[in-house]
């Protein structure tokens, strides 16, 4: 095998694996921190407010035997007052009423999300206190990459793919197929991984 071969295969392996590092430190990266508050803070604040909402509702009903007409009536509740506003429309994470709709089989308060639209997805997803079971959505992964504070993150994750396919040039002398080729590149794998760790943890923004 020429040298030069030989260094363009080497070339073609180590950009194959910085693009491999790349891609598993972005979703790392989108995985592990798009549940920070300074990044979905008002989908949270929005989710406690519906759970909070719905037991004053349901204590209202326990105590006067109907539901409240309008979220305000909530406010003569002993716990029902943090909730809600007794002045003017109780308001989500986004600044928007809560739309109260009252039903023969009960109640549903609704929030339409960051756009303020029926549907969407991540951000953009309603939120309702007849899906209170699991968690506030959280962004996906186009919304973490391109309609969040996310330039930083995004950037360790570069440098990390670009560590990765230095390494496995100068590391891996002989690109053909062995264990010893495999076990230098999941330790390239390895390390570019947990420097990308460390780097985005340090980089996510508090918001403070």
């Amino acid at each position: 095998m020429s040298q030069r071969y030989a260094s363009t295969r080497r070339s073609i392996l180590a950009a194959a694996v910085g693009v491999s590092v790349f891609g598993i430190a972005l979703l790392s990266a989108w995985h592990n921190g798009r549940s920070f508050s300074f990044f979905s803070g008002r989908q949270h604040m929005t989710y406690a407010s519906l759970r909070g909402i719905s037991d004053a509702v349901r204590a209202y009903h326990q105590a006067y035997g109907a539901i409240p007409a309008s979220l305000s009536d909530l406010a003569g509740l002993e716990n029902g007052y943090s909730w809600v506003n007794p002045n003017g429309p109780t308001l989500d994470g986004w600044g928007r009423p809560f739309i109260y709709l009252r039903e023969e089989s009960g109640f549903e308060v609704l929030s339409f999300g960051r756009d303020g639209q029926p549907g969407g997805v991540g951000l953009d997803a309603d939120l309702s206190t007849s899906d209170l079971k699991g968690r506030a959505p959280l962004p996906t992964l186009g919304q973490f990459l391109f309609e969040l504070p996310t330039g930083t993150i995004v950037s360790w994750c570069l440098a990390t793919g670009a560590l990765g396919a230095i390494l496995t040039f100068y590391l891996v002398r002989s690109p053909r197929v062995s264990w010893s080729l495999m076990g230098k590149i999941g330790a390239t794998v390895l390390a570019a991984g947990v420097v990308a760790g460390w780097m985005m943890f340090l980089h996510i923004p508090t918001g403070h």
